[in-house]
């Protein structure tokens, strides 16, 4: 990698991981004011409770999962980034156990229910290799030939 590319790289990334930075801490607040200061009666209140959360909870997680961002290197700059997902998969399943919470329904069954789906999304992650690259698109034969044919009079 080229050094403008790193540099251009290095500077996407910082900037992600500054939005990330405020976006949590916009959550957070936002989450606290909900607790604080809205009648649990309102309407919106529970999507405002709960979009918060997920957002302050993924951004939290993420800061979290990622122990080498802290060195400033290549690795710790997108890992941070590349632990969006998991969070993401944790928060939701958190949120799910507090929504069943509120029901009355949470019970041993449901949260190990919830602990053997994060395990088996984990090991969906582990068996893929733990990367998402794109494959590779071909251009098929049949179409190579088709196009090499049609060239010919008849």
């Amino acid at each position: 990698m080229s050094r403008v590319v790193a540099t251009k790289w290095l500077r996407y990334n910082a900037s992600m991981n500054l939005l990330v930075t405020l976006l949590t801490l916009a959550s957070w607040a936002l989450w606290a004011d909900v607790v604080l200061t809205v009648d649990p009666g309102t309407p919106s209140a529970s999507i405002a409770f709960y979009g918060s959360l997920f957002v302050a909870l993924t951004g939290t997680l993420s800061r979290l999962l990622s122990g080498s961002a802290s060195r400033g290197d290549e690795a710790g700059m997108s890992s941070q980034i590349a632990n969006l997902g998991h969070a993401a998969v944790v928060s939701v399943l958190i949120l799910f156990a507090l929504w069943l919470q509120s029901l009355g329904m949470l019970t041993a069954l449901n949260g190990t229910l919830l602990a053997a789906t994060l395990l088996l999304i984990e090991l969906g992650y582990m068996l893929s290799g733990g990367r998402r690259k794109p494959r590779a698109r071909r251009r098929s034969r049949r179409a190579a030939s088709q196009g090499a044919g049609s060239t010919v009079e008849q």
